[in-house]
């Protein structure tokens, strides 16, 4: 098994070695990882998700108004939360593992906001 020792991130991708296994044996072999972390910029996106990094839950504000629907994943994909129009604008995810969740909302419209959370 290898350990990963050196890591880079350049526009959403993300570049890493994977340094020394077990044995102490030097592996040489780079591997990147593009489009799973990229999250597209949209100026007229409002969303603002705060504070990230943070330990308990975050904060969301600029969400649509009228109908629309939540669902925050975590980087392998499982689903730890969804909704739909929920009123509350504070999400508890002190129960959720550390790590980078993606929070994706659709409004009635059919329109995507994204963003992303990093629990330490």
């Amino acid at each position: 098994m290898a350990v990963v020792i050196g890591t880079a991130i350049s526009n959403g991708v993300i570049f890493y070695g994977t340094g020394l296994d077990n044995d102490l044996q030097r592996h040489t072999d780079w591997w990147k990882l593009d489009g799973l972390l990229s999250v597209p910029d949209d100026p007229v996106n409002d969303l603002q998700l705060f504070p990230s990094p943070g330990t308990s839950g975050f904060t969301i504000t600029g969400l649509p108004e009228g109908a629309f629907e939540i669902r925050i994943s975590d980087m392998q994909g499982r689903e730890v939360f969804v909704a739909s129009h929920t009123m509350d604008r504070r999400f508890d995810g002190s129960r959720w593992e550390n790590g980078i969740y993606v929070i994706a909302i659709t409004d009635a419209s059919g329109r995507a906001y994204r963003a992303c959370w990093v629990k330490q």
